[in-house]
């Protein structure tokens, strides 16, 4: 699929979203750094524009598979070592770890999808230091009704 996408579009304009940890519906790679190792560096050859890495956001095993970061604890490393390109990471991200992951140059961006949803002034938590909301209640999201997904979270700084 990436090759024909790559037929259509410039390389800069195709990427690719990866769960190596995902757990829904009963998701698991009994090898997944011979996996993604292999599918990682195909990707390098073709300086796609960017490789999103969703990290493991406390999934519990499912179906007597491993834990997410028991069976591929070194995962963030492990992409950056395979993909030269732009990373983006995704999910389980707080602002500290976040930072560190782009200082060491393990990620070039973060993209903090749940967590701005319940902060939607994220931002401005993030810049001025304040207190950043991390529960999440995923039932009132996308049904019937402001609360949940479009009532913003309780503004700790005001």
């Amino acid at each position: 699929m990436v090759d024909l996408a790559l037929s259509v579009f410039e390389k800069e304009r195709v990427s690719i979203k990866l769960s190596p940890a995902g757990r829904y519906n009963d998701m698991f790679d009994a090898d997944p750094k011979a996996t993604y190792g292999y599918l990682l560096s195909e990707l390098d050859k073709r300086q796609i524009g960017f490789v999103e890495i969703m990290r493991p956001n406390g999934e519990k095993p499912l179906y007597g598979h491993q834990p997410p970061m028991e069976q591929f604890p070194d995962m963030v490393s492990f992409f950056r070592e395979h993909f030269k390109g732009v990373i983006i990471g995704n999910q389980g991200y707080d602002p500290e770890t976040a930072e560190k992951d782009v200082e060491s140059k393990l990620v070039d961006l973060v993209s903090f999808a749940r967590l701005h949803i319940v902060n939607p002034d994220l931002y401005e938590r993030i810049v001025n230091g304040w207190p950043v909301e991390a529960k999440q209640d995923m039932s009132k999201w996308f049904g019937g009704g402001a609360e949940g997904y479009t009532t913003p979270a309780k503004y700790a700084h005001l």
